[in-house]
């Protein structure tokens, strides 16, 4: 896998500041956009695509020298450019537009901007795939236990002895049993043909190709941090802060 798109072409607004959600500051000495870039060079990605939306494409914020500045690996790195909202599926496809149609490989990663991970891309399953995760609640989660005492009489008999009692106890942000979309694709440049000009992923070509059967899902049990708040941000600074990541 020697190819990625990340999707930067939202506007960021939950994020109570004016950068560009990818080169936000994260931990000591990092950005979002660095940390995705070393973990994908490690996992051998060697050029990297961009949407960008119009508005944080700017005389003063010179993305093609701000992202390497402080990278400590090489890598191909070029933007495209939304000139408006356009949606995640759009921006994709407008994307894939840039690629050549005699290009070696064949499928290509896809990528949110506002995830952290430790995914190990080399076991990710046949094109078209999406990773799934187990998220973390973001608040502290009760759990309510009723019991009720009493005492067993016979083989089949049980006797209550009081009335029922309802105990909690405080989790504090369980990961939570469901599953939910990591933001990380796996697709063959050919689904360029069957994405839509506005709209989102999780509108549109994953529930289709659900439906058809046609979509691989590997479940990642490994680190998944999500940033869409700048709670999120916080939290993933101090992850980034304890952890050697990528």
């Amino acid at each position: 896998m020697r190819e990625c798109i990340i999707l930067a072409g939202g506007l960021g607004k939950r994020m109570e500041n004016d950068l560009p959600k990818w080169v936000t500051p994260i931990g000591k000495d990092t950005t979002i956009a660095q940390y995705q870039l070393e973990w994908l060079v490690k996992n051998g990605v060697k050029q990297v695509f961009v949407t960008v939306n119009r508005q944080f494409w700017l005389p003063n914020m010179n993305w093609v020298t701000i992202i390497p500045r402080n990278l400590r690996v090489s890598v191909n790195l070029q933007f495209t450019i939304e000139e408006e909202p356009i949606g995640d599926e759009a921006g994709l496809k407008r994307a894939l537009g840039w690629f050549k149609e005699d290009i070696v490989e064949e499928d290509i990663l896809v990528v949110n901007c506002d995830i952290l991970t430790d995914l190990d891309l080399s076991l990710l399953p046949t094109a078209p795939a999406l990773v799934v995760v187990h998220p973390r609640s973001p608040w502290g989660v009760l759990e309510e236990t009723t019991t009720r005492p009493g005492k067993q009489v016979a083989e089949t008999i049980y006797e209550y002895t009081g009335p029922e009692v309802t105990t909690y106890s405080l989790q504090e942000k369980p990961i939570l049993p469901i599953l939910v979309s990591s933001g990380i694709y796996y697709f063959s440049k050919s689904i360029k043909n069957e994405l839509v000009d506005n709209g989102m992923l999780a509108e549109n070509i994953i529930p289709k190709l659900m439906k058809k059967g046609r979509l691989n899902i590997y479940k990642h049990d490994g680190l998944w941090h999500a940033i869409e708040t700048p709670k999120d941000l916080e939290e993933a600074s101090r992850i980034l802060d304890e952890r050697d990541l990528p």
